[in-house]
């Protein structure tokens, strides 16, 4: 699963779940808000809870 949002210069940005945020439904990542898309110009990786919190704290990614 890749989930998409758009920084803060305009470029679009990913976000992959893996090791063990893989099984986890969008729901359950809540991540609602952002569209499957598959060009991206930026990907993070997220192995678990801590990095995904970094990479919404640091890009203002926020709960729907």
């Amino acid at each position: 699963m890749e989930l998409t949002f758009t920084l803060q210069d305009g470029t679009r940005a990913g976000i992959v779940p893996t090791q063990g945020l893989r099984d986890l439904t969008v729901a359950q990542l809540g991540l609602e808000c952002l569209a499957p898309v598959k060009d991206v110009s930026v990907v993070f990786y997220v192995p678990d809870k801590q990095a995904l919190d970094r990479v919404r704290t640091r890009f203002g990614l926020t709960d729907c």
